[in-house]
């Protein structure tokens, strides 16, 4: 169990343990081409705090094997943290990367409405960065809504967070991690194989199509909502298996 906010401060308010988070963050830290602010670079001892949850799946494009938050355009991502440990002391959570008109990725961009409870630092600029912290409130989950524009291409894109803060023995920590908001085109299609005398339909775990078939598409009614049992698989896909005894059946993605 994560420690509680921390009884060893009890005079100090929530405007101080503001402004001593925001210093945490604006001025202790250091900004980067790479459009972050590096926490690191006062909070130097390393100790992990938190843990990035509700994700769908996990990849690896060359920079380790990275959690992904998948999203259509025009809908929202919903990036969770789950406190582990605060160390008996005050911590805040930041996202980086998100600068003043979006993530880019080298070859695409994408556009984003952010969380209105997180505050924004450096507004408008390439270290636009944004932060909670644990003041009066210490919940033991955080989350961050971001709202992917509609004119966002289909992509993945890399956005950083920091946990950081110190500890009841006034030790600096941080701890960094960065992960994937993929944004899914919509127009979602069924994959088919076939594996050991069955065969697999697949579709992307994001779409929010409802998978439908049919065994007479001439009849009037012809499709019904599939009936087979769905698989979520670790590579970002739904399946479903059908045994050869089921005869002829056609399947299609149909809009919620």
């Amino acid at each position: 169990m994560r420690n509680k906010h921390p009884s060893t401060h009890p005079t100090r308010n929530a405007a101080t343990v503001t402004m001593a988070l925001l210093a945490m963050f604006a001025w202790c830290g250091s900004a980067t081409g790479a459009f972050y602010i590096d926490c690191g670079s006062c909070h130097g001892t390393s100790q992990k705090g938190m843990a990035i949850a509700n994700y769908q799946t996990t990849t690896n494009l060359g920079n380790g094997l990275l959690k992904v938050f998948q999203v259509y355009p025009g809908q929202t991502a919903v990036i969770q943290w789950a406190v582990t440990n605060g160390y008996g002391g005050e911590y805040g959570l930041n996202l980086n990367s998100l600068d003043a008109g979006g993530v880019n990725n080298g070859s695409n961009h994408m556009a984003y409405t952010a969380d209105p409870a997180w505050s924004s630092y450096f507004p408008g600029t390439a270290t636009n960065f944004f932060m909670v912290g644990c003041t009066t409130n210490c919940p033991d989950t955080w989350a961050f809504t971001l709202a992917v524009k509609t004119n966002t291409p289909a992509d993945f894109y890399m956005v950083q967070t920091q946990m950081a803060g110190y500890d009841s023995a006034s030790v600096m920590w941080s701890q960094q991690e960065s992960f994937y908001v993929q944004v899914v085109a919509r127009a979602s299609k069924l994959s088919i194989s076939e594996v050991s005398n069955s065969v697999i339909v697949s579709w992307p775990s994001a779409s929010d199509g409802i998978l439908q078939q049919s065994s007479n598409l001439a009849a009037s009614s012809a499709w019904t909502t599939s009936g087979f049992s769905v698989t979520t698989n670790a590579n970002g896909t739904n399946s479903i298996h059908i045994a050869p005894s089921a005869g002829t059946l056609f399947f299609r993605l149909a809009d919620p």
